[in-house]
């Protein structure tokens, strides 16, 4: 199986146009997981996911590598982006979610992002400059 092929096509391009390295990277490691004949299945005990082989390449093998691989793709997306935000941009963005409802969050991909977690993903994508902090007020 090649992952690239299986992967969605939108989230895939999305991703590389956000960090074309990381998107790659992503591929690369999924693919390099599969061909080793890891599986992609959790169970219950995470040490036995982290050293359980495949029996063989079901269906339900497939979905669970592409789920993973997307997810990781989606996390990109979201990084590249914020990446090219600057701090004042993200922070307008931030106090409009909060100013609607302080639990708010946005849906990216499929996949939700609190207004704590994009500030996070922020700062890390930023380490030199000062951070976003929500205060007891819920303002960014």
């Amino acid at each position: 199986m090649k992952l690239i092929e299986e992967v969605n096509a939108k989230i895939r391009i999305a991703a590389f146009d956000a960090d074309e390295k990381k998107a790659q990277s992503i591929l690369d490691e999924g693919q390099k997981a599969w061909d080793a004949g890891e599986s992609f299945i959790s169970t219950e005990d995470w040490l036995e996911d982290v050293f359980r082989k495949r029996t063989e390449d079901s269906a339900e093998e497939i979905r669970a590598a592409v789920l993973q691989t997307e997810a990781s793709l989606k996390t990109a997306i979201v990084e590249g982006r914020l990446k090219a935000m600057s701090r004042d941009e993200v922070k307008a963005m931030l106090n409009g979610m909060i100013s609607v409802n302080p639990d708010a969050g946005m849906y990216l991909y499929g996949q939700k992002w609190s207004a704590s977690d994009l500030a996070q993903i922020w700062n890390k994508q930023h380490p030199g400059e000062q951070e976003l902090i929500r205060t007891a007020d819920w303002a960014i």
